[in-house]
């Protein structure tokens, strides 16, 4: 019990010391206390990106294509049941 207390306290100590966010939150009226990454900013407020956006029409296109291929998958399996 009081091992896991000391490392939280470790842990709490540790956080502290790390710089915060500092973006400007709505809720809250004040500032986002999470700890920040290299670039100053939380992982909510300045993360990681989710990479490029598609062109227009390809995540379509590229969806049609899976699903015509679904489609031909389902007709040969019901084709072949006796």
């Amino acid at each position: 019990m009081k091992k896991s207390s000391n490392l939280m306290e470790k842990a709490r100590a540790a956080l502290a010391l790390h710089p915060n966010c500092g973006a400007k939150c709505k809720q809250s009226e004040g500032y986002c206390r999470n700890p920040a990454m290299k670039n100053g900013r939380c992982k909510i407020h300045g993360g990681k990106s989710t990479g490029p956006k598609p062109k227009h029409g390809q995540s379509s296109k590229a969806a049609k294509e899976k699903r015509q291929a679904a489609r031909l998958v389902i007709k040969s399996l019901s084709d072949n049941v006796p």
